[in-house]
């Protein structure tokens, strides 16, 4: 163990710098020569490297909501409902990157075609000005699923040669000639063939779900501003031409789908205002009836007349009742709607008339829903997350739809009983009026509410109608595709000054390489240099050691190391005021650092000097103490004191064998909650008792670095011995102990550099077994560093 006054307060070592750089200028011939070759092989890259274009689009969502669809509502402004329709540009983002819609691109574009020019090193992609294109005539399902790759060499404007993947030729074909057997297809050539002769190409057909995949990979679509409804969307790719394509079809099907979209809503209404007309018509041609019967039967010409006072007192009380009496039909028509769907996930009819708000948005949506869905289950089943949480959100909607309906017929009914009960007053009054004329009147006013509502019905109709034909798209494109015309990458002065900087760094990391590869620590001096908390010591490390605890007379280097260490311990923690007993917590970094031996000899040491000890347990996920010292273990102890409240300490503390003022206090059974156990008051009532009664108490924790148990208990110490384990723990890790220090979660903290090994050169090792001639030494346990 090296002199406690040198290593207390330790300031790290130096850098000798001119060492280092003279270190490389020794090598300067042969760096050279490392950047001459990068650099060579970096240009010959930038000669045929391939070049990448970025291409870029924007739009304007002009009227967008949730799922892409525009509301409907706008029909029935003139109840009050107005349209609220806000662009929401993560949900468009999303539709324009959906899978369906890339699918419908790939197919436009045949993009799971490539078509390749084959030059001496490298080949480039063609795309618009194909010379020659190939077709399949076969089954599209095995296309779909199958790759296939075509070498082909122009031999004539009507002949070509056809190899296969390894460059075998398979034959020479007409152009437009029907190849193979189960899939087969033909290859047709455009009118300037005679210019590509003796030209070779490459077909690549990949399956369209990979291209779509890859498709949807490139395709990167964002936000223009905070506030701004405007999305740029941009892709990169080897061919200018393609990548325009790719986006301008890419808006064209966003903008067709958005359009079937609302058109599908629209029509699905148009048929629900069908089939309630004729409901209504035939319930009002009944009405009719009744009032034809009515008068031939009573002999009545002209009632109204009779009774033209009292009805100026009700007409505004009737108008009322009319009105209520025409949206009661219509929530009745929409309870039908939902009760009676012909599929369990259809689109709801809107523009009925409904005075409520919160229902209409419901409404709509529920139908944006019902189209997200639809258009998910294109490409996916009904166990997809994403289908899943769609059909919740549906029967979620279908519930609060149910329910509002509901709770707003039950408020216009009592409104309608309202106006009843007003309207028997007013009847009270008219008793005159013959009973002929009251019965008459109902008759009229079941009439009147049935053609209000067929007229009212044959107006949406029409306005239905004149919405279908003005459907517009959601978007209004800004900029079509367009490419700047220089490629994006390869970036040539960055490559050129990697290349320079990797012919630096090739023969920078040879002379460090060995270096490099040793990241463990080796003595107090790797420890110095990255953790500043005072170094107590070192252990040197031993192959001869005793299967039990240090004998007073033992003479071995790792006993004199912990008398050295108990001696340095009256400096780091003087004698308290208070007479109560040291507390000193051991802890590691990792497992298998030492820190259990640590806490074993230091307590030994420590009860050879007369001290009365006592060594505690305190791992209780791992504990180990009670296995070095080949003690048998009745599972009993802390553990055991924290779960029973009515036990005594005394009951689980035993006395170490050999030493006379050493005792212990095992982990006990090892507890599903160890962290939660450390947090008991019992714990502090532990630390309370034993305090009094001991001369030292010696704690053994958990590692730091592995579990929050020792952070949890440290308020107890008075001082914590920190644990590394030469030729195990890395240097990285130093970070560890060096943070627990500086931000003082460790109190009074220092540092035992454990397994030193001396002979190798690490530390000094001097003091080290010296007299040890006057008797042999004897082992503490076997394979100690084997732990």
């Amino acid at each position: 163990m090296q002199d406690f006054d040198n290593d207390l307060f330790n300031e790290g070592n130096g850098f000798d710098f001119k060492k280092e750089i003279f270190k490389f200028l020794r090598h300067w011939k042969w760096i050279f020569l490392c950047v001459i070759v990068t650099v060579a092989i970096t240009s010959f890259y930038l000669r045929y490297a391939t070049a990448i274009y970025q291409s870029s689009a924007k739009i304007l969502l002009k009227d967008s909501k949730g799922g892409g669809l525009a509301s409907q509502l706008e029909a029935f402004e003139d109840l009050g409902i107005a349209s609220s329709n806000s662009s929401n540009l993560e949900n468009e983002i999303e539709i324009l990157k959906s899978r369906s819609l890339i699918n419908s691109v790939v197919e436009e574009l045949k993009l799971n075609f490539i078509y390749k020019s084959k030059g001496s090193l490298k080949s480039s992609e063609i795309f618009e000005a194909k010379p020659i294109e190939l077709t399949y005539l076969g089954n599209s399902k095995l296309l779909n699923n199958k790759k296939e790759i075509f070498n082909i060499k122009i031999t004539s404007e009507s002949t070509y040669d056809l190899y296969d993947v390894e460059e075998n030729k398979i034959g020479e074909f007409n152009f437009g000639q029907r190849i193979g057997s189960e899939n087969d297809f033909i290859l047709v050539s455009n009118e300037e063939i005679h210019k590509k002769v003796g030209n070779n190409y490459k077909i690549v057909v990949i399956p369209i779900k990979n291209a779509v995949n890859s498709l949807k990979s490139k395709i990167v679509i964002s936000k223009v501003g905070k506030r701004s409804s405007v999305l740029s969307l941009s892709i990169k790719g080897e061919n200018q031409s393609k990548n325009n394509a790719i986006l301008n079809s890419l808006i064209d099907n966003y903008n067709k789908r958005a359009i079937e979209d609302k058109s599908k809503v629209i029509k699905n209404t148009a048929q629900f205002i069908d089939s309630r007309l004729k409901l209504i018509s035939k319930e009002l041609f009944t009405v009719d009836s009744d009032e034809e019967s009515f008068k031939k039967n009573n002999k009545l010409t002209d009632l109204a007349s009779e009774a033209t006072l009292f009805l100026d007192k009700v007409a505004l009380n009737e108008q009322k009742y009319i009105e209520i009496s025409t949206q009661l039909q219509v929530i009745k028509f929409m309870q039908e709607a939902l009760e009676n769907a012909s599929q369990k996930y259809s689109l709801i009819p809107t523009n009925l008339g409904l005075e409520d708000i919160s229902i209409n948005e419901n409404i709509a949506t529920y139908n944006t829903l019902v189209n997200h869905r639809t258009r998910k289950l294109d490409n996916a089943t009904e166990l997809n997350p994403t289908v899943i949480q769609l059909t919740r959100q549906l029967d979620e909607l279908k519930i609060n739809l149910k329910s509002s309906l509901q709770n707003l017929y039950v408020t216009f009914e009592l409104q309608l009983k309202a106006i009843e009960s007003e309207r028997r007053k007013i009847d009270a009054k008219i008793a005159t009026v013959p009973s002929k004329e009251r019965q008459f009147r109902d008759i009229k006013r079941t009439q009147e509410i049935k053609e209000r509502l067929y007229l009212y019905l044959l107006e949406k109709r029409e306005e239905n109608a004149i919405q279908l034909a003005i459907v517009e798209p959601n978007s209004k494109v800004i900029d079509w595709a367009y490419s700047g015309g220089l490629p994006i990458a390869p970036k040539k002065k960055i490559i050129l000054l990697a290349g320079i900087l990797l012919g630096l760094i090739i023969p920078i990391g040879v002379i460090y390489v060995l270096d490099l590869l040793d990241t463990k620590v080796h003595d107090t001096s790797d420890v110095k240099a990255k953790v500043k908390a005072p170094i107590l010591g070192d252990v040197p490390k031993s192959e001869k050691v005793n299967k039990y605890l240090l004998d007073k007379r033992d003479r071995s280097s790792i006993a004199e190391a912990y008398r050295i260490l108990r001696t340095n311990l009256d400096f780091m923690l003087p004698e308290k005021e208070d007479g109560t007993a040291k507390i000193i917590f051991t802890t590691s970094t990792v497992s298998k650092e030492g820190k259990s031996f640590t806490a074993i000899h230091l307590a030994s040491t420590l009860s050879d000097a007369g001290k009365k000890v006592l060594l505690i347990g305190m791992d209780l996920r791992a504990p180990k103490i009670m296995q070095y010292l080949e003690i048998s273990d009745d599972k009993k102890g802390v553990t055991s004191f924290v779960k029973d409240k009515n036990s005594s300490l005394d009951e689980y503390i035993i006395k170490a064998p050999t030493k006379e003022n050493l005792y212990l206090l095992p982990s006990g059974f090892i507890p599903p909650n160890p962290a939660e156990m450390l947090l008991s008051p019992r714990i502090k009532e532990m630390f309370e008792s034993v305090k009094n009664e001991y001369d030292y108490v010696i704690v053994d924790t958990a590692p730091v670095s592995l579990v929050t148990d020792t952070l949890a208990i440290s308020k107890y110490a008075d001082m914590f011995l920190y644990v590394i384990r030469a030729e195990v723990l890395d240097r990285k890790l130093l970070e560890i102990p060096q943070k627990l220090y500086t931000e003082k979660k460790l109190p009074n903290m220092a540092v035992i550099v454990n397994g030193v090994d001396h002979e190798k050169g690490y530390g000094y090792g001097y003091g080290y077994g010296y007299g040890a001639h006057l008797e042999k030494k004897k082992n503490i346990f076997q394979k100690i560093f084997k732990r």
